[in-house]
C-alpha cells in the first residue's frame, strides 16, 4: 500500500477503536449507575411490588399477552411499551383519586393528585389523537408532557405512603392503607420497568455497534498487507476479547439482578439460563472469537464449518 493510504487508514482505525472504545465505557457507565438504583430500591420495603406486579398480569395486554407475561415475564429490551406504561400509571392514580375519601387534613393532597390526573389525561388524549392522525412529532411532544405529569403522579404517590413503608407518625390521607400500599408499590414498579425500557435499548444498540465495528475492523486489518501486521493482529484481538469480556459481564450481571429477575420471573441472584440470555452469549460472544478464529485460522474453520454443513445435510428436520 502506498505510504499516504497507510496514514489515512492509520487515523481512521484510531478514530474508530477510540469510538468503540468510548462505546463500551458508556455501556459500563449506564450499567453501573443503573445497578446502583436498582441496589437502593431492592433495600426498599417495596421491593415485593416488582413480584407482584409482574405476577398481576394488569399492564394493557390483548388475549394470552397477559397469561404469557405471569408465566415468563416481562420483556426488558421491549422497545413498545411506553404507551402501556403511561396507561398503566393513569389507570393507577384514578384507582387511588376513586378510593379517597377527601377530608379536611388531605384535601390539598387530593386536590394536587386529582390536578395532575387531569393534566395527563389531557396530554395523552392529545397525543393519541395526533398519534392515530399521522402527526407523529407532535404525538411524541405531547407523549413526553404526559410522561413527565405522571412522574409528578408517582413521587406525590410515593411521598404518601412513605408513612406506611418506613412509619413516622404523618398521619395519612383518608384512604385504606392497604390500597394505597398496593397502588404505591404497583406504580414505582411500573416506573422502574419504565425506567429499564428506555435504558436496555440504548445498551444493546450500543453493545451491537461496538460488536459489529470491532469485527469489521479486524476483517479489514487481516484483508491488506500492512507493515507491522502482527502488531496490528494481536491489538485487533485484544480489543475483540475486552468487548466480548465486558459485554458479558454486563448481560451477566443484568441476568443476576434481583429486582430485573424477581420482574422477568427468574430466579434472583444467580445465573438463569433462558432463551434471551443465551442468545445475548450467541451474538456478543461466540461469534466475535469465532470471527477472531476465521482470520487467524482461516484454513481450520473452513474445514470446520463444511464438517457442520456435511453433518447438518445428513440429519434433515
Amino acid at each position: 500500500m502506498a505510504p499516504h493510504s497507510i496514514l489515512l487508514f492509520v487515523v481512521a482505525s484510531t478514530v474508530t477503536y477510540f469510538s468503540l472504545a468510548a462505546s463500551l465505557v458508556r455501556i459500563l457507565a449506564i450499567w453501573w449507575a443503573t445497578k446502583r438504583l436498582l441496589r437502593r430500591l431492592y433495600w426498599h420495603p417495596s421491593r415485593n411490588a416488582y413480584e407482584n406486579f409482574r405476577a398481576a398480569g394488569i399492564l394493557p395486554g390483548v388475549g394470552s399477552e397477559s397469561e404469557t407475561r405471569r408465566a415468563v415475564g416481562f420483556d426488558l429490551w421491549d422497545t413498545h411499551s411506553s404507551w402501556a406504561n403511561i396507561e398503566f400509571r393513569r389507570e393507577t392514580s384514578r384507582r387511588l383519586l376513586a378510593a379517597w375519601e377527601p377530608g379536611p387534613g388531605g384535601q390539598a393532597q387530593f386536590d394536587g393528585l386529582k390536578t395532575d390526573v387531569e393534566a395527563a389525561q389531557r396530554w395523552l388524549r392529545n397525543a393519541e389523537t395526533n398519534d392515530a392522525g399521522e402527526k407523529p412529532e407532535l404525538a411524541i411532544e405531547q407523549r413526553f408532557h404526559a410522561q413527565s405529569v405522571l412522574s409528578q403522579i408517582v413521587r406525590r404517590v410515593s411521598l404518601l405512603a412513605a408513612s406506611i413503608w418506613q412509619p413516622d407518625g404523618t398521619p395519612l390521607p383518608r384512604i385504606r392503607q392497604d390500597v394505597l400500599r398496593k397502588e404505591a408499590e404497583l406504580m414505582v414498579a411500573n416506573r422502574v420497568l419504565d425506567l429499564i425500557h428506555h435504558v436496555f435499548p440504548q445498551l444493546m444498540n450500543l453493545a451491537t455497534t461496538a460488536t459489529v465495528g470491532l469485527i469489521l475492523m479486524l476483517l479489514a486489518i487481516s484483508s491488506y498487507d500492512f507493515p507491522n501486521e502482527r502488531f496490528l493482529l494481536w491489538y485487533s484481538w485484544g480489543s475483540v476479547f475486552s468487548a466480548v469480556i465486558v459485554l458479558l459481564y454486563v448481560f451477566g450481571a443484568i441476568n443476576r439482578d434481583r429486582i430485573l429477575s424477581l420482574l422477568t420471573g427468574t430466579t434472583p441472584g444467580s445465573l438463569n439460563f433462558n432463551a434471551g440470555f443465551l442468545l445475548q452469549v450467541l451474538i456478543y460472544g461466540a461469534v466475535p472469537i469465532l470471527a477472531l478464529l476465521g482470520v487467524q485460522f482461516p484454513g481450520r474453520m473452513g474445514q470446520l464449518f463444511a464438517w457442520v454443513s456435511r453433518i447438518g445435510a445428513s440429519h434433515p428436520s
